[in-house]
């Protein structure tokens, strides 16, 4: 299946790098954070709201359905 590189970088960080995006969205609903969600983004296809067919989108989709959630946020 795909697999995640980790960049090797100064300036880009990658701290959420060895979390699931469920472990992501999880976080957001345990501190309260779900109406941060709008502002996020995930797609690296589009610059701006998501393509639904790139391995982010559907990782995004998959943690949703994955914690029984609607991901309410269309862009």
């Amino acid at each position: 299946g795909p697999r995640r590189t980790r960049v090797v970088s100064n300036t880009i960080k990658q701290p959420f790098f060895d979390c699931y995006k469920t472990d992501i969205v999880q976080a957001y609903i345990d501190y309260d954070l779900m109406d941060l969600l709008p502002y996020t983004h995930t797609c690296t296809e589009q610059s701006v709201g998501r393509c639904y067919m790139c391995w982010q989108c559907r990782e995004r989709s998959w943690a949703f359905e994955e914690l029984n959630l609607i991901d309410k946020t269309t862009t």
